[in-house]
C-alpha cells in the first residue's frame, strides 16, 4: 500500500511539473520545480514541505496560476497541515 501511495505521489508532483512548465511563463518558477523535484523522492520530508509552502509564497500573485494548473500542490500542502496539527 505504502509503494501505491508513493507512486501516486511521484505520478502527481510529475503532472504538477509539467503543468507548471507548460502554462506558467511570465514568473521564475525555478525554487518550485526543485522542491516539487525533491518531493518525488520524499512526499512526506516535513523540510521540503515547508520549502514547498515558502516558494508558493513567494510567487505572490501566481500562487493562484500554480494552485489552477497544478491542483496536486494543494494535495500535498494538505497533507502536511493535517499530518501537523495538533490537538486542542
Amino acid at each position: 500500500m505504502e509503494n501505491q501511495i508513493k507512486n501516486k505521489d511521484i505520478v502527481g508532483i510529475d503532472s504538477s511539473i509539467s503543468l507548471i512548465k507548460k502554462y506558467i511563463v511570465d514568473v521564475n518558477t525555478d525554487d518550485l520545480i526543485s522542491v516539487l523535484e525533491a518531493l518525488k523522492a520524499d512526499a512526506k520530508n516535513e523540510e521540503l514541505l515547508l520549502s514547498l509552502r515558502s516558494a508558493l509564497d513567494d510567487l505572490g500573485p501566481y500562487q493562484g496560476a500554480v494552485l489552477n494548473y497544478a491542483p496536486y500542490v494543494i494535495i500535498l500542502l494538505s497533507n502536511d497541515i493535517l499530518d501537523n496539527r495538533e490537538l486542542m
